[in-house]
């Protein structure tokens, strides 16, 4: 079962938009009947796991 028409999956840090194969790509413009689901690229998942992981590790 795929994604509904018009449902775009995006990355709440670089806005990059996922494809139906899972590949990430710069999207310049949206169309307005679009719905947007936000969640982070591999990239940028990284990027915030490395700040979050020293600051859960010293918490414990």
């Amino acid at each position: 079962m795929g994604r509904p028409a018009g449902f775009i999956v995006m990355c709440c840090v670089c806005r990059k938009v996922r494809s139906n194969t899972g590949k990430w790509y710069k999207r310049r413009h949206l169309s307005h009947n679009s719905i947007v689901s936000h969640t982070y690229c591999p990239v940028c998942a990284e990027k915030i796991m490395a700040e979050i992981r020293p600051q859960a590790i010293s918490n414990n």
